[in-house]
């Protein structure tokens, strides 16, 4: 086997369609470039199946999958087709590209070896071999080398999740809530629900002169609000509180105002609504 660390030889070899494939061809992806023994048999047809299935979460991770063997390029079209493969099979019947990597078997009693010792690479983005196995089991060898790839891949850092709170005793809110398609809301009932990451309050209250006490106190205990929305029904009563409620928030704490929404807001209104939470 080849040492990591170092460039990993260039080759160019026929697919099973007969279409030629070179390492410098996939600079700037990872590549998963396996040695097997022999099309069709037990144990190369347990790897290749199992790369197969594990193949989009390979690509996923940036990665393409090789195979190598000594056989024919009507013998890999065969064994594609059979098991319907999803990754290029390259014919090296003289040998050249598995002598080096250094994946032959050793000479015997002085006569050399035309088989080969079931081995895998990961070469990196820049040609530079990052993982070499050698004797690898056939059925675990896919999983194993997926997991050698997680590992070289840093974690996606997932963005904090807007999250919505919003207080109705009436279900208004909450209609106006489940029509803007905001199913995780998380619904205020007493000012102890726990809310993660920022969040975008949609206010209702019951009584106007009572409202800047609930805000306040609400606030006081859930900081992390990114913006406002006023929100209730279309009574008379209800709008000015709920304008009042928001109003009162982007004055005293500087919080945006999104908009505001009784329960027969147009399609126009929750469209608006909608694109100014997705740009929060």
């Amino acid at each position: 086997m080849l040492p990591i660390g170092i460039p990993a030889p260039d080759f160019s070899l026929p697919d099973q369609n007969g279409v030629l494939h070179t390492l410098s061809q996939y600079q700037g992806q990872k590549v998963i470039l396996y040695f097997y023994p022999k099309d069709m048999t037990s144990g190369c047809t347990k790897q290749a199946c199992a790369f197969a299935e594990l193949y989009p979460q390979f690509r996923e991770k940036g990665a393409v999958i090789l195979g190598v063997s000594r056989d024919s390029v009507a013998s890999h079209k065969r064994f594609e087709e059979k098991y319907g493969l999803p990754f290029p099979l390259l014919s090296d019947p003289d040998m050249t590209v598995i002598r080096a990597y250094d994946v032959q078997k050793p000479a015997k009693d002085g006569k050399p070896s035309n088989g080969l010792i079931r081995s895998t690479y990961l070469i990196g983005e820049d040609g530079e071999i990052l993982r070499s196995e050698g004797s690898v089991n056939a059925a675990n060898n896919p999983s194993q080398m997926l997991d050698a790839l997680q590992a070289l891949s840093p974690e996606e850092k997932k963005p904090a999740r807007l999250q919505v709170a919003y207080a109705s005793k009436t279900g208004h809110v909450e209609k106006i809530v489940q029509r803007l398609g905001l199913t995780d809301a998380v619904k205020i009932i007493d000012g102890s629900e726990k809310l993660e990451g920022p969040y975008v309050l949609f206010t209702y209250t019951t009584g106007k002169g009572k409202t800047p006490n609930q805000v306040d106190a609400f606030l006081a205990s859930h900081p992390g609000i990114l913006a406002v929305v006023g929100s209730g029904s279309r009574a008379k009563s209800h709008v000015e509180t709920f304008n009042f409620a928001a109003e009162h928030i982007a004055a005293a704490y500087g919080i945006p105002v999104l908009g505001k929404l009784d329960g027969v807001g147009t399609d126009a209104d929750y469209d608006a609504l909608s694109k100014a939470l997705a740009e929060l």
